[in-house]
């Protein structure tokens, strides 16, 4: 387990950072944003294998509820929460439809056994002591054999190089993450009542970009000269790194992984 800091943090109480910290990262975008890549996206090549559309799904950190809107449109009940409000609104002004919540996914107001699936897309390791409290209340709200869709940074040594490299950007004011091989993940989420079904990896090519930074602004410069038009620069350069993304060894510097486990 490799644990990351960031400047780019300065609150020191953890829940006002939760809510401040998230609600600035997600003001820059929309719901509508976040949702375009979803139906082609790596995760729901993966989720749609075992989302039920007769299970109650919860989000536990949803964000802007890109997935909460999605999966809404396919015919599943699923409810989103998360400690940013201004997320929350911004997502609800969009579609009025979804259903959201402010609170803390370490107190989840909801009963014993109320959800079938639980999700949680990089939450869990932005807790500075631990994910235990948060995977207890999953345990708690979820249906004897229910579902853990689980994703967090994956932790080898060419991401942590990475990570190394960010934080020297960015400094190392206050914890930010941590990131888990795969079988601390697995461990973890044995000792709190999980049982892992299958993992996987994806992002690789976040990892290249922090990895080599300067080439990513070199080649995004010259796409811009040879283009003359910013956006058109932007959109090249992604997918020139999309594609060495796919053509690196995820397992070796995906930044992400997800785990699929069922409650014991």
């Amino acid at each position: 387990m490799y644990k990351q800091y960031s400047s780019l943090i300065c609150e020191e109480d953890e829940d006002r950072f939760m809510a401040d910290y998230w609600s600035k990262q997600w003001s820059a975008l929309s719901t509508e944003q976040k949702l375009s890549h979803l139906g082609s996206s790596e995760l729901w090549s993966i989720f749609r294998r075992h989302v039920d559309p007769g299970q109650p799904i919860i989000e536990a950190g949803c964000g802007l509820a890109q997935w909460v809107v999605f999966l809404q449109r396919g015919g599943h009940d699923i409810v989103g929460v998360d400690f940013s409000l201004p997320a929350l609104v911004s997502a609800k002004h969009a579609f009025p439809d979804i259903e959201l919540l402010q609170c803390d996914v370490r107190r989840l107001p909801f009963p014993d056994g109320r959800f079938g699936i639980y999700m949680s897309l990089g939450v869990v390791e932005h807790f500075e002591g631990g994910p235990d409290k948060v995977l207890q209340e999953a345990v708690r709200v979820l249906r004897p054999h229910g579902l853990l869709l689980i994703a967090v940074p994956l932790h080898t040594w060419l991401t942590q190089k990475a990570a190394v490299k960010r934080q020297k950007r960015e400094g190392n004011a206050r914890f930010f993450q941590y990131l888990y091989t795969y079988r601390e993940l697995e461990e973890l989420l044995k000792k709190n009542g999980f049982a892992t079904l299958e993992m996987h990896s994806w992002g690789c090519a976040y990892t290249m970009r922090c990895l080599f930074p300067n080439l990513y602004e070199k080649a995004s410069e010259s796409w811009r000269q040879a283009s003359g038009l910013n956006k058109a620069a932007v959109v090249a350069s992604k997918v020139m790194w999309r594609i060495l993304g796919k053509a690196a060894p995820r397992g070796l510097c995906g930044h992400m992984q997800v785990a699929v486990a069922v409650r014991s």
